[in-house]
């Protein structure tokens, strides 16, 4: 499992790694508005309210600046120690000292940390539906993984879990990932191989009740998080009055942020991806007439959306957010610090 908690995203995935067969993503959880930013944020404003001259340095983006700035130093240096004092400058030069305890950050930003753990949790039982019953290594990856609670928490509240690890360079296994990609488009190749799943699901608007369909609409998961890529799933729905002769098909990716098992299927709460009207449909069909929907999600991040309905069809495309590109699936994983 590797835990990465970068400065504005998190992820979590679960590898399989076994002798003589490719590597395979199992499971990929996160939250793409999650990260060391938003520590940053809660850092600051547990400072601006020690400060004598908040409402002054508010105003200033100069001090601001400055402010920031010794926020990242502060949060670099309650990783190795309990408590850190500093110096905030306010208008017209003076300087307050203010002192941040290691329990103090803990406690501003505990929320944030308890997102992470979800998500880690959501990523066991992704793989557990896998087959994966035991993680053998817990890789820490990305700048905030440092911070001694992320280890702790995961102990405490995922027992399960091994020993949390520290990659080696864990602030740069993103970069490293990166620039493997671009020796990879140069046309190099190293030979290794990663399957994947996706991390978000697929689906289609359909009305709640084809009895009465004033009730609005709610999204069929076609193809959930947690699946393999390649995936190609089908599902069928159905006419909602006698004689229709078109249908309006609209195709949504699951939003960031939610977990497994908790999909809204409110499509306000989605990304709508492509829309598309399948018109032509026989007349004379009755109130419950079968129409067969086909997902066919591709390892390039191509979805492909196939409705046919007696002699009608429709065919529609989108690029997608959660399926890993063949490239992105071969990058390295990072060391372990042990």
């Amino acid at each position: 499992m590797v835990y990465d908690l970068g400065g504005g995203t998190f992820d979590v995935t679960v590898i399989r790694v076994e002798p003589d067969s490719p590597a395979k993503v199992v499971a990929i959880t996160g939250d793409h508005r999650l990260g060391g930013a938003d520590w940053d944020r809660r850092l600051t404003s547990l400072m601006l309210s020690r400060a004598n001259s908040a409402d002054s340095l508010r105003r200033d983006p100069k001090l601001m600046g400055g402010l920031m700035r010794q926020v990242e130093q502060l949060k670099i240096a309650l990783t190795g120690a309990d408590r850190h004092s500093t110096l905030i400058q306010g208008p017209g030069g003076a300087e307050q000292a203010v002192t941040i305890t290691r329990d103090e950050y803990e406690e501003a930003t505990a929320d944030l940390l308890d997102r992470t753990i979800e998500l880690t949790r959501d990523a066991l039982e992704l793989a557990r539906r896998h087959g994966v019953e035991k993680i053998d290594d817990l890789l820490l990856s990305g700048g905030m993984a440092r911070t001694p609670a992320v280890a702790r928490r995961l102990a405490e509240e995922l027992p399960e879990l091994p020993p949390a690890l520290l990659a080696h360079d864990a602030d740069h296994t993103v970069a490293k990932g990166a620039a493997r990609l671009a020796w990879r488009a140069l046309g190099h190749d190293d030979g290794d191989e990663i399957g994947t799943v996706t991390a978000k699901g697929y689906g289609v608007a359909v009305v709640r009740d084809d009895a009465d369909p004033g009730r609005g609409h709610g999204v069929l998961w076609v193809i959930p998080p947690g699946a393999d890529v390649p995936s190609v799933r089908h599902h069928e729905v159905c006419t909602i009055r006698d004689g229709q002769r078109r249908m309006v098909i609209r195709v949504y990716e699951s939003a960031t942020g939610f977990v497994l098992d908790d999909l809204a299927d409110d499509p306000a709460d989605h990304v709508s991806l492509v829309e598309g009207e399948i018109a032509g449909l026989p007349a004379g069909l009755p109130k419950g007439a079968r129409v067969e929907i086909g997902f066919e999600l591709g390892g390039n991040g191509v979805l492909q959306v196939h409705v046919r309905a007696h002699n009608a069809s429709l065919r529609l495309e989108a690029e997608v957010a959660g399926a890993m590109s063949e490239d992105e699936m071969s990058a390295p994983l990072p060391g372990i610090c042990r």
